[in-house]
């Protein structure tokens, strides 16, 4: 296993991230870094029709505690996942 880095993009939609991981990963890949990409854990629940607001809302506080719980579980994973790579790895949130 190689060096770990790890990247966070934040911004508001329309942002630019999107387009930022996609030439993040062409670029260090061809730099020969393995990249993972973890999926944001909200744009996931609200895609398996789970929200905070709205008709069926579960209430922020238990929307933020399952954004929580998944965003923990992705990342364990990724870092196992770390483990069986066998050049630097770039992880990007």
């Amino acid at each position: 296993m190689g060096e770990i880095k790890r990247i966070v993009l934040t911004g508001g939609p329309c942002g630019g991230k999107t387009t930022s991981i996609e030439k993040i990963v062409e670029k260090f890949e061809e730099l020969n870094y393995k990249v993972f990409v973890v999926p944001e854990a909200a744009t996931l629940l609200k895609n398996m029709g789970i929200s905070p607001v709205g008709e069926n809302a579960i209430g922020g506080y238990q929307f933020q505690k399952m954004v929580f719980e998944i965003s923990s579980k992705l990342e364990e994973i990724t870092l196992e996942s770390c483990k069986y790579v066998d050049k630097d790895v770039i992880i990007l949130y």
